[in-house]
């Protein structure tokens, strides 16, 4: 095996946590064959230097923490590291979890959210559309929606 790849892989370790993909892609852009990539992965494995699965509960977590990702967006995070999903967020919890982010962030001076904001800011942090719907009808109900929900559904 080529220790200079093994070397510059844990270089890469040093700085913070890498997937086995992230690794094998860094390591490719060096210009290390595939073979040796395999090898030094497995070696790395087998210290237990790097384990995916760990990472990936781990970074779920601190996603799940910050409390401010749906699950679409944190799947869209892990998978862009080569990751699994490790668990899901209950509908409940993510629609709870939506309901008080929008709360906190989109509430205007009057008291009330803006619908054409609620879509967007609530997509754009990987809740989908189920969740807008749970959390505009909570809103409505509230008396907190600049508009009923049924017109954000018209065409």
């Amino acid at each position: 095996m080529n220790e200079r790849a093994y070397e510059q892989a844990l270089t890469y370790l040093g700085k913070r946590n890498h997937s086995r993909a992230e690794l094998a892609q860094k390591l490719e852009r060096k210009g290390f064959d595939t073979s040796e990539i395999r090898e030094v992965l497995a070696r790395l494995c087998a210290a237990r230097l790097v384990d995916d699965d760990a990472l990936a509960q781990r970074l779920y977590e601190r996603y799940v923490e910050e409390g401010v990702y749906g699950n679409s967006y944190i799947a869209y995070k892990l998978q862009k590291k080569g990751l699994e999903m490790p668990s899901r967020m209950s509908a409940e919890e993510e629609n709870r979890r939506a309901l008080r982010l929008v709360r906190m962030r989109l509430l205007d001076a009057s008291g009330q959210v803006k619908r054409r904001k609620l879509a967007s800011f609530l997509a754009n942090r990987g809740y989908g559309p189920g969740v807008l719907y749970a959390v505009c009808e909570e809103l409505g109900e509230s008396a907190l929606l600049d508009t009923p929900s049924k017109k954000i559904y018209n065409k």
